[in-house]
């Protein structure tokens, strides 16, 4: 159950506006609450790691639009950039974040696997 919350967890946390960008602590403060158990520990650390690699994603993609806008906004036709910028970043964000929650899923059934 805890192996589950680890995933889970931060996957809620994502509709969360303020606290998506924390999802990764939750591992941490796991981790430490179970450190003598080996089994939890190894899932809390490849969850912290999915995890923050998912924070790592988003920042650079927040970071990637905010520099596009910026560039968009000192073109001539800056509407036609916006509109394309307003088109392809979603898709990519919202494939980010299904890759987030696949894996986090799947190491949920390696983890119930092993376990039984």
């Amino acid at each position: 159950l805890i192996i589950i919350s680890v995933y889970v967890i931060p996957i809620l946390l994502l509709f969360h506006s303020k606290l998506c960008y924390v999802n990764w602590l939750y591992p941490i403060i796991v981790y430490y609450f179970n450190s003598n158990k080996k089994h939890i520990k190894y899932y809390c650390k490849k969850a912290f790691i999915l995890q923050f690699i998912y924070f790592i994603l988003n920042i650079f993609f927040i970071i990637l639009i905010k520099y596009l806008i910026n560039y968009a906004l000192r073109i001539p036709y800056p509407i036609y950039t916006l509109k394309l910028i307003s088109t392809f970043m979603p898709p990519i964000i919202f494939i980010n974040t299904a890759i987030f929650v696949i894996l986090s899923f799947s190491y949920i059934i390696n983890a119930y696997n092993e376990k039984y």
